[in-house]
Parts: C-alpha cells; sequence; structure tokens
C-alpha cells in the first residue's frame, strides 16, 4: 500500500509531535485555489468516482474519501490533505480496498483521537458481503491490513454500514442486517485503536429498522458513548418513522427499548436516510423531510438524557404548507441556536428557492414562513452543508443546476438576523460567493469544517480533464470565514490579526481550563472543552 515519508506518521499524541508534524508540512506549497474555476483536483486518477467524505482535524487537516471505480468495480480510496490545501499522499489517494462491486451503497468515515482515519464499508473478497472496518495512520499505512471483517459468518444480505470515533479512543460502527426471516435489524460493533472487537449488540425491533446515521458524544465525561438514528425498513406502503438511541461506552442501551421516537406521525421518503449532527452536549440534532402526510422538513435534538427539544408542532421548519425537501441543519455550540437551509418547490416541483430558518429555544426566529434567500426559479437547487461561524452566524453551501446542464456550487453565510455576511452575489444570493465555477456537472457535494471557520468542500465533477474522459472525479475547494478563497485559516491566531504570536499565547493561558458552558472558547483549538497542552501545541505548531 502507499505510503508517504512527508509526515510524521504518528499525531496527537504530545504537543511536541503536533509541532513537530506542521513543521514537516509548513514548507508544502498551498494548493487550495483562490479561483472558483479552477478548485483542487483530489482523485486525480482514472476511472469514475463520486460519494466523497470529509473528516476533519483540529489543525484543518482533511481526509476525503471516495468510491472509485478505475475498471473491475468500485474501490474504496482516501487521501490525507494538509491544512494548506496539499495532497500529502500519492496522486490519486490511496485505495484501501479493492472491490468488485459493480454500484455503490453509502459507507462511513471518522477521525479517531490519534488522528487516524476510520473507515467501514462493504467488503467482497469473501463469499457473499461482508462489512468491514480499516484504519489509516497519518503516513498513509494500514495497520488493520486488509480490514477487520464486522460480520464474519454470516451470509446475510447486508447494507450501508457508517462509523464513529468516540472519546475513549475507541469507534463503533453500525450497519443494517437483513435476516433470512423476519424483520431487518441493526448491528453494532465497537473496536479498538489495535482493531479488536470490544462489544457486539444487535437492535432487534417489532418491526424492520435500518441504520440511517451515527454519531460521537461529545459530552463531558461521556466516554466512549454515541448516539444512533435509525428508520423504520419495510415495503413502499411501511410507515418509516425516525427513532434514536444512545449507547454506553459498554453498549448499554441508555434510552429505553423503544428507543426515542424523533418522528412517528408519518414516513420519511423512501430512499432518505437522514444525518444526525452532534449537539456539543451529549445529544444530537436531526433534520429530515416526510414524504407521508406531504413533502415538509423538519428539526429535532435530542438532548443528553433522551427528552426532545421540539413538540410535533414547533419541529417544522415553517408553519405553513408548502412543498419541501432536502433540508440541511447545524447548531451553534454557545447559543444552542439551529439554523436549518431547505429546498422549496412549487406544487407541480418544476421551481425551487432556497429558504432558511433559526431556532432560539423553540421558536422560530426568523418567522413563521422562513427568509427566502433565493426566490423560486426553474434552477434545481440542492443544499449540501451548514455551518456554525463564531460570530454565531451560519454559513450555507448548496449546488444550482442538474445533471446535464453545469452545476454551480456557492455558500453564503448569514448572521443571527439572516442578513447576508458576505460582499457577493453567486447564485443569485446577496452574499452568495462562488466555490466552483466550472462548466460541468457536479453531484454528492460534502462539506466539513475545522476550528478556525474555514470550511473544505468536496464533490464528484465531470469536467474534461485528465485526457478528455469526462468521468466523474473528486474535486475540493475551502472557504475561509470571511467569504475567501485559497490560504487557509491559520488555527492558533486568537486575536485574528494573521500571525500567531505572544498575544495569541497569552490569550490562551488566559483561558487555560475547562470551557465554560454557553461562552464561546475560542482557545480551544481541538474543542474537547478545556484549554490545555493540546490547545499550547497547536499554537506554537503555528507560531509565525
Amino acid at each position: 500500500m502507499p505510503r508517504s515519508a512527508s509526515v510524521s506518521s504518528k499525531i496527537f499524541h504530545t504537543a511536541g509531535a503536533l509541532m513537530l508534524t506542521s513543521a514537516m508540512t509548513a514548507g508544502a506549497f498551498a494548493q487550495w485555489s483562490d479561483d472558483a474555476a479552477v478548485n483542487l483536483p483530489i482523485g486525480a486518477a482514472a476511472g469514475s468516482q463520486n460519494q466523497a467524505l470529509i473528516a476533519r482535524l483540529p489543525d484543518g487537516t482533511s481526509y476525503v474519501s471516495w468510491l472509485t471505480n478505475p475498471g473491475g468495480g468500485y474501490d474504496v480510496a482516501l487521501q490525507r490533505i494538509t491544512p494548506a490545501g496539499t495532497p500529502e499522499w500519492l496522486t490519486g489517494g490511496i485505495t484501501v480496498a479493492d472491490r468488485s462491486f459493480s454500484s455503490t451503497q453509502s459507507y462511513g468515515l471518522s477521525v479517531d483521537t490519534s488522528g487516524a482515519a476510520l473507515l467501514a464499508y462493504r467488503g467482497d473478497s469473501l463469499p457473499g458481503t461482508q462489512i468491514v472496518a480499516n484504519r489509516v495512520l497519518a503516513d498513509g499505512s494500514l495497520p488493520w491490513g486488509d480490514g477487520v471483517v464486522l460480520n464474519g459468518g454470516s451470509s446475510q444480505d447486508v447494507a450501508s454500514p457508517t462509523i464513529a470515533a468516540t472519546s475513549d479512543g475507541n469507534s463503533v460502527a453500525a450497519w443494517t442486517r437483513f435476516p433470512n426471516s423476519g424483520p431487518s435489524v441493526v448491528e453494532l460493533r465497537k473496536l479498538s485503536p489495535d482493531g479488536d472487537i470490544l462489544w457486539s449488540h444487535t437492535m432487534e425491533r417489532s418491526t424492520g429498522i435500518a441504520a440511517s446515521s451515527l454519531v460521537a458524544s461529545d459530552a463531558r465525561g461521556a466516554s466512549g458513548q454515541c448516539v444512533l438514528m435509525t428508520v423504520g425498513f419495510g415495503g413502499f406502503t411501511s410507515p418509516r418513522p425516525l427513532k434514536a438511541q444512545k449507547f454506553d461506552t459498554d453498549g448499554t442501551e441508555m434510552w429505553g427499548a423503544n428507543d426515542v421516537g424523533i418522528f412517528t406521525a408519518g414516513s420519511v421518503q423512501i430512499g432518505n436516510f437522514p444525518k444526525l449532527i452532534t449537539d456539543h452536549a451529549g445529544g444530537a440534532v436531526a433534520t429530515w423531510y416526510s414524504s407521508v402526510p406531504s413533502l415538509r422538513c423538519f428539526v429535532q435534538q435530542v438532548h443528553a438524557d433522551g427528552s426532545l427539544r421540539f413538540s410535533s408542532s414547533q419541529y417544522g421548519v415553517t408553519g405553513i404548507g408548502e412543498s419541501q425537501v432536502n433540508p440541511v441543519a447545524c447548531i451553534d455550540p454557545t447559543s444552542g441556536d439551529i439554523s436549518c437551509y431547505w429546498v422549496t418547490q412549487n406544487s407541480s416541483q418544476s421551481q425551487f428557492s432556497l429558504k432558511g430558518q433559526r431556532f432560539s429555544g423553540t421558536s422560530r426566529a426568523w418567522g413563521n414562513s422562513g427568509i427566502t434567500f433565493l426566490p423560486l426559479g426553474s434552477t434545481t437547487l440542492q443544499p449540501a452543508g451548514c455551518h456554525p461561524r463564531a460570530d454565531g452566524g451560519t454559513t450555507a453551501i448548496w449546488n444550482s443546476g442538474s445533471i446535464p446542464q453545469p452545476v454551480m456550487i456557492t455558500a453564503a453565510s448569514f448572521d443571527t438576523l439572516g442578513h447576508p455576511i458576505w460582499k457577493g452575489d453567486a447564485g443569485g444570493v446577496n452574499g452568495g460567493v462562488a466555490i466552483s465555477t466550472s462548466d460541468s456537472n457536479k453531484s454528492r457535494t460534502a462539506t466539513a469544517t475545522s476550528p478556525s471557520g474555514e470550511i473544505v468542500i468536496a464533490w464528484s465533477d465531470d469536467r474534461m480533464v485528465f485526457g478528455g474522459s469526462g468521468n466523474p472525479r473528486i474535486y475540493g475547494q475551502n472557504v475561509l470565514p470571511d467569504g475567501m478563497l485559497g490560504d487557509a485559516a491559520l488555527v492558533g491566531d486568537l486575536n485574528h490579526d494573521g500571525i500567531v504570536n505572544a498575544e495569541d499565547l497569552g490569550l490562551l493561558i488566559a483561558a487555560w481550563g475547562i470551557c465554560p458552558r454557553g461562552v464561546p472558547c475560542d482557545a480551544d483549538l481541538n474543542l474537547d472543552g478545556r484549554v490545555d497542552a493540546a490547545d499550547l501545541g497547536f499554537l506554537f505548531a503555528n507560531w509565525s
């Protein structure tokens, strides 16, 4: 397996290791483009590539994974990108799993407390279909070899694995299993950094369920806990409710045998497997859209104790009747406000608008109808991401256009009142900034942020390059908190003067210790709830 000799093979173990890693990569030329028409080629290799996922480290390093078919089946590929935007491994990334599947399913990517990437995916190296987990170190080596098979000895159908790194240094993988008789179940396995299976758990319910999303708990003291969302699974006429369950570090179900009902008054759209995001307090936030009784978008927060933030009359993104699809959401870690962006359609689903809502407490802060950022038009829209800003606002990212017409990617930041923060009008939105304007089709856009507020975006793109094949490849772009592309945000620049020096050191030392609840904690550079030697290592690694 290809390996890079340009970076330290282990990071995050000590502040000194953090400084060494930064020093070894700081000399590389920045590769994040400042031109929305160019962008960074990440999957610059032969074959059709799609379904990018991103996992970021606190220092701004990114892991980007995707599924690639160079011929013979869709493999699992991974690339590590420095904070400056330089791919560290071989051109086109490394192959984590060589497979022969002719089609794709969802898979999982996470990053553990040591800075290693974790993946969960389907495998076919043995008879039947396997669920495989693997771990990739910073130098591109795979200590688990070909991976750990999590469903050994089972010939039953399995689907859509996901994985979450937990705060105790381990990880939990989940997937859907279809027994030879009876309803579908969800399987979970906890893995150590050495690839040992620490516990196994099967979620069996009276009706079929499927794994929808899994996140680690980041509550203080919640070592090794995680939250799983399931969706009802059956035929086209079967109810498709959403429920959640929290698992303790030993695999015990913490929210009761009946799970927590997130959405039980209708059904989510068939083929829609909503995602959870952590709420930074031991719970999670879900957003989804229903097909029954109508196309409507919703958000819900499940607190650490399993209680729900919104009643069924409060969790709709608006209080008016309209056709709504494809929501994305994010939560402010300080105020707890939840923001959501979605697409509203006309009755014939031939025109589309971009709308948004912010929830403060249980109230719709942007009014009963939300805010329309882009009025109805014929251009198809697809929200891709929502991320909180340090100033309390949010950044939304979306695609406009659909195959076979050219697709553009745009971002915009809005303050707590919904007013634009950036200058520009890209995408027809006041404050819009172009992320990618190449004359190409783009799809499966993924987004992720870092403590600096910089957002990284990755997507599948068929621009005619690398011999003019037109096969989709993975491209990426960053956008800074001020709406600029290129030059990556500087981690450790606590006073935002463009350098890291003694003034920033003083601010970090003044904030030393546990971060108070509900108050911004900018010096917590690795987002672990405290300012300590690990954060000091990040700051010194970027010393100007």
